[in-house]
């Protein structure tokens, strides 16, 4: 068997001073909007989608990832997944090797995850286990939730394709990619037809302590979320 090597960058947390954020809590305080699409929320949801994915598609901030993930899983696949109210025994396609709020966001959600095996070298779903879930289980199969492990650049036009060919939704883990850099030097996610679900969580590159914040190049589908 051979060994193989990926470099993981590590930082340190660098977070803004409460005194640079005093303007902005007085627009808070001004707004009387404390929570849910306050004009402080929309105005970043813009000012992010214009900065980190050039101006196309739409974000949502939400509350954290986890919750991001069980309203994208819900709306991945309506006709399969149910919405709302999932058809009992739909099931969410995931890799072995991710963090545990992946399953826990789809059991939440009233969804089953079926796990498939991960790749050696990139610790990322193994593309032909995935295809032959898909294969096997057919229609029973809601929603395909690849995780981009540790912040990686997956192929997503490959599950573009996957989703027409199964006809299947998909809603990416990308927990720690806010920030990472697709092969053209786009933000990881940039115009995707489905949904991103990133992470602001404390640990992550952009942090807000706590926070999550759904991407699709597809504004519609950002508005039936929101």
């Amino acid at each position: 068997a051979g060994s193989y090597a990926m470099e993981f960058p590590l930082i340190a947390p660098n977070p803004p001073r409460l005194t640079a954020l005093t303007d902005g809590l007085r627009r808070i305080e001004a707004s009387g909007v404390f929570s849910n699409n306050g004009p402080e929320v929309r105005a970043f949801e813009a000012e992010i989608t214009a900065q980190v994915f050039g101006g196309i598609g739409a974000s949502l901030a939400v509350g954290n990832a986890t919750l991001g993930l069980m309203i994208a899983m819900r709306q991945g696949n309506a006709a399969r997944c149910g919405g709302m109210h999932p058809r009992a025994g739909t099931l969410a396609l995931m890799p072995a090797l991710t963090f545990a709020a992946t399953a826990q966001a789809a059991i939440w959600s009233g969804l089953t995850p079926l796990i498939c095996d991960i790749e050696p070298e990139t610790w990322a779903a193994d593309p032909a286990h995935e295809e032959a879930l898909l294969a096997q289980h057919g229609d029973r199969i809601g929603v395909v939730v690849p995780y981009a492990t540790f912040g990686t650049s997956i192929d997503l036009e490959r599950y573009a394709w996957l989703a027409k060919r199964y006809r299947v939704g998909v809603v990416v883990d990308a927990g720690a990619s806010l920030g990472t850099l697709d092969i053209d030097g786009r933000g990881f996610g940039t115009g995707a037809p489905f949904t991103i679900v990133y992470s602001m969580h404390a640990t992550k590159t952009f942090s807000v302590a706590e926070g999550g914040l759904v991407y699709s190049g597809d504004r519609d589908l950002i508005d039936q979320l929101r």
